[in-house]
């Protein structure tokens, strides 16, 4: 007899520019590696003016240095784009070439350009004229706008959050702000249903919070 095989679901909301996305990206994938159940994760870039104030302020940067301000979200957005213009040539070789970019700039150091966006491209199996036609395409500014939907859906203001949902423990979705670690994941997933009112109450997860 035929039977489905349970998913767990992460919704991870990132700023491409913001160090701890590209590390709860690493987590999650690294938690997904050890499941035995299906897991799906979807990345979306988010960008408004309430995240973007609260990158700014996490960062220590002025508010009213205008011009460092719309040069990072200049860039902010264009790497959303880039990101989702990858992933159209398959979601696997979009996740590589968001993680190849973003170690480039945030560890590495190095200046985001259209030249570093062509090596990353390239080291990602992504063809590259394909890349930036579908870049600049109206198609990946409507996905861009669908993604910041999602968030507002979900109640998700800040990056990164993740929204995770587990069919086989939870009617409803946990959203987790900030940091999302290894170890955070798997002691989550550890908890029975029965228990999450009292893991609530006892604010054992600061940043948790349930999405009824």
């Amino acid at each position: 007899m035929l039977t489905t095989k349970k998913i767990i679901e992460f919704y991870l909301f990132i700023n491409p520019l913001e160090k701890e996305s590209f590390e709860n990206l690493q987590n999650i994938l690294a938690f997904a590696e050890t499941r035995q159940e299906k897991v799906s994760i979807q990345i979306m870039p988010l960008l408004n003016l309430s995240s973007f104030n609260h990158f700014m302020y996490k960062h220590n940067l002025s508010e009213t240095d205008l011009t460092t301000r719309n040069k990072l979200f200049a860039q902010t957005y264009d790497m959303s784009l880039s990101f989702i213009a990858a992933s159209m040539q398959g979601k696997k070789k979009g996740r590589k070439f968001l993680l190849n970019l973003q170690d480039a700039v945030l560890n590495q150091g190095r200046a985001y350009s259209e030249e570093l966006l062509v090596e990353m491209a390239e080291k990602s199996k992504i063809d590259v004229p394909m890349f930036f036609d579908d870049k600049q395409s109206d198609f990946a500014k409507t996905a861009f706008s669908a993604d910041q939907k999602v968030a507002r859906d979900m109640k998700v203001e800040t990056a990164p959050s993740c929204v995770m949902f587990n069919e086989s423990l939870y009617e409803y979705g946990l959203l987790l702000e900030h940091e999302v670690s290894y170890s955070l994941l798997n002691n989550l997933y550890d908890i029975s249903p029965n228990q999450l009112d009292t893991v609530m109450k006892k604010n054992v997860f600061p940043t948790l919070r349930v999405l009824n």
